[in-house]
């Protein structure tokens, strides 16, 4: 499992080589970043309006809008306005060096009668298309508030586990102190120091994987939302040991 995670994250980061030693591990101590707003309906609305892709298909539904009006306008009476500037010069034998300057300004206005049904096709086709960019934008909309909800839920909950593994990390420590001392004093025997330590263990891996899961949630949190940014990552950055700290 080690191996294939180590490859895994190679590949994110393009080093085929990644090594566990070089790997900045968490800071005991460390303050985990908390969700602010504290509200679901506050980060809603951020997501709502601040959303990169949820921005970019609102962009695309008004789009094709102004796609179906254009071609809608195919009915419609065209006017042109045009201006023409001509200068001629004679070099004859009957006019020579004459020189003959023409302008004019005029107004074209075209009436379509009939284009064989083919503005009619395409502004169904374009209103097809509006069709099918509503429905992504109501779709994604919705993928984007269930994974939003699902990251807040992920914080909420993970806080709490983080501060019961933490009082569970105590508790197994204090464990394995007593269960030492116990053998010491002849009331139990080493299979049970065993007991504790690989409990002591497990409850230092639930641990590490709760304020790993924490500081994701944390991340993709702001991702749905659309407020990620470095400040963030920095946050994060500064949960782990730095080289050579």
């Amino acid at each position: 499992d080690e191996d294939a995670a180590l490859r895994e994250l190679g590949a994110l980061i393009g080093e085929p080589a990644v090594r566990i030693d070089e790997l900045a591990p968490l800071r005991s101590g460390f303050a985990f970043p908390q969700v602010t707003p504290t509200s679901y309906e506050a980060w809603q609305s951020l997501a709502l309006a601040s959303n990169p892709q949820l921005g970019s298909q609102r962009h695309a539904l008004d789009v094709a809008r102004y796609e179906v009006e254009r071609n809608r306008a195919g009915h419609l009476p065209k006017v042109s306005a045009f201006t023409t500037s001509r200068r001629q010069k004679s070099d004859s034998g009957n006019t020579y060096n004459q020189r003959y300057d023409t302008n004019t300004v005029g107004i074209e206005i075209s009436v379509p009668l009939f284009a064989g049904g083919g503005v009619s096709a395409s502004t169904r086709q374009a209103s097809r298309h509006l069709e099918q960019a509503e429905y992504e934008l109501d779709g994604n909309t919705r993928n984007t508030l269930i994974e939003l909800r699902k990251q807040y839920n992920a914080c909420e909950s993970g806080a709490s586990r983080l501060r019961a593994y933490e009082r569970a990390l105590q508790a197994a420590e204090a464990l394995v102190v007593s269960t030492r001392k116990s053998v010491q004093g002849g009331e139990r025997v080493n299979l049970d120091v065993l007991n504790a330590e690989q409990q002591l263990a497990t409850t230092r891996r639930d641990l590490a994987r709760a304020r790993y899961d924490y500081l994701l949630a944390w991340i993709k949190l702001h991702y749905q939302a659309g407020t990620l940014s470095e400040a963030q990552l920095a946050r994060v950055d500064e949960a782990f040991v730095a080289a050579g700290g």
